[in-house]
């Protein structure tokens, strides 16, 4: 992989662990398991417990695994590893034998690479009869099926079932998974995306192959909003490459397309999690939207599918930012430049001049973003400090040190405690009671201004 970055240190560290791993699966047959549908509990907003198999005694046994508990990233990544107590009366029963296929996420990209991973014994046991059973992490009326059903036509998973409320089965069988998405893969993995390549360029062997495509993030509502991607669709279009937004194509001619080409070019994210539908050696360029959000599944689906990857850092996000949310930055920098360059040589490079963007659309649509009450709470807890430290960084690479600004931080705090003071004892303290105070007790003439008497 080349790293296009002004500062590559963290993706050199993604890049060089090895996520390989050949250890041989595991299935386990457990009698009476229960499968426990995922859960929001009132602590937890934004989490979810539950999403996986228990034994009788209640005793999680598998979910779905993005990294083992304790490793290095936040609690949020290892995944769904909790269970929930189920009081019996509130348990269905059945006397079947089933499959656990795993848990469907309503999101293209985690469905895409997370909850597929114990499928791989179905592909190897295809004559298997026992229904297969998945949790859903959101109500299955709101997905209504979509893509989730699109993936399991092509896997040929036809035998399957939505579990939506805690169900106990004679036994529960559990192929192991075959990838943590933050941490390692097995050769399995690939046999699975081997698989929805096969089935997709059978079913889609009418359509044209196209060798170069950009992978376009323009016509998705959604999640970040990329400025100036237009130009960059515009340059890549000179350079012979074909504009797709995957978003208005079936799962299966996104497959099709992306086994056939050559090269890709895409923004990091969703589409860029699409590179495990590219063959080997496929020149696969992804430009970031947050130069230092480091994916360490990117990483992971390079190895695993061995692209000839390239990552380059083409945004100036000189405002508050967010990888999944918010707005990007794009422009044709050195790093750009330098990446068009080597792959692309002199031609392609003076191109550059007739497609570079200009700034002031960022600003303009920055602020009608954060404009509107429901994203302004993203960035409310921003000070002068924090613009002037990404501006500082994205304009000139200079990065700040926040503690010798200590002070000024200081300052605002006790401003702002003083205000709140003040207008708590204003509303809550009666006059009489001011007015005893300020006489008697208030020696101090700042105390007094601060409480406002």
């Amino acid at each position: 992989m080349t790293l296009w970055i002004k500062r590559p240190t963290r993706w050199q560290e993604a890049m060089a662990h090895n996520y390989f791993s050949n250890k041989t699966l595991a299935v386990q047959n457990v009698p009476q398991a229960i499968v426990l549908p995922p859960i929001k509990p009132k602590n937890r907003p934004n989490d979810y417990v539950g999403g996986c198999v228990c034994n009788a005694q209640q005793k999680w046994l598998a979910g779905l695994t993005r990294a083992p508990k304790n490793a290095p990233f936040e609690p949020d990544c290892w995944g769904f590893l909790d269970s929930y107590k189920v009081h019996p009366q509130h348990l269905s029963y059945r006397k079947e034998e089933v499959i656990f296929g795993g848990v469907l996420i309503h999101h293209f990209g985690h469905c895409l690479i997370e909850s597929f991973n114990r499928i791989w014994w179905l592909l190897q046991n295809p004559h298997e009869k026992r229904k297969v059973v998945f949790v859903y992490a959101s109500p299955w009326a709101f997905g209504g099926g979509g893509f989730v059903l699109e993936f399991l036509k092509l896997l040929n998973i036809q035998n399957f079932e939505i579990i939506e409320k805690p169900t106990q089965f004679q036994s529960v069988l559990i192929p192991e998974e075959c990838c943590q998405t933050w941490w390692k893969y097995t050769q399995e993995y690939n046999f699975i995306y081997e698989t929805l390549i096969f089935n997709a360029q059978k079913e889609c062997a009418h359509l044209p192959v196209f060798p170069k495509i950009y992978l376009t993030h323009q016509q998705w509502q959604f999640g970040t909003k990329c400025v100036n991607e237009q130009h960059f669709e515009a340059f890549f279009k000179a350079l012979g490459f074909e504009i797709i937004a995957p978003e208005t194509l079936s799962l299966k001619e996104q497959i099709y397309y992306l086994s056939h080409a050559k090269e890709v070019v895409c923004t990091m994210g969703t589409l860029s999690h699409l590179g495990l539908f590219c063959q080997p050696n496929t020149l696969f360029a992804v430009l970031t939207r947050k130069p230092d959000a480091v994916l360490a599944v990117q990483a992971l689906i390079f190895q695993a599918r061995k692209l000839n990857a390239h990552i380059i850092d083409a945004t100036e996000n000189f405002l508050p930012d967010h990888f999944t949310h918010g707005i990007a930055h794009l422009v044709m920098n050195d790093n750009f430049k330098n990446f068009i360059h080597h792959v692309y040589g002199n031609k392609a490079s003076e191109l550059i001049l007739q497609f570079a963007p200009p700034s002031c659309d960022y600003v303009k649509t920055w602020a009608k973003y954060y404009s509107t009450p429901h994203f302004y709470k993203e960035i409310a807890h921003y000070c002068a400090f924090d613009l002037i430290a990404k501006m500082a960084y994205e304009t000139n690479g200079i990065v700040l040190d926040k503690n010798l600004y200590a002070p000024t931080f200081l300052r605002r705090s006790l401003r702002t405690l003083r205000f709140a003071v003040r207008f708590v004892f204003a509303k809550t303290v009666p006059r009489c009671v001011k007015n005893w105070l300020k006489k008697h007790l208030l020696k101090s003439k700042k105390l007094s201004q601060m409480l406002g008497i």
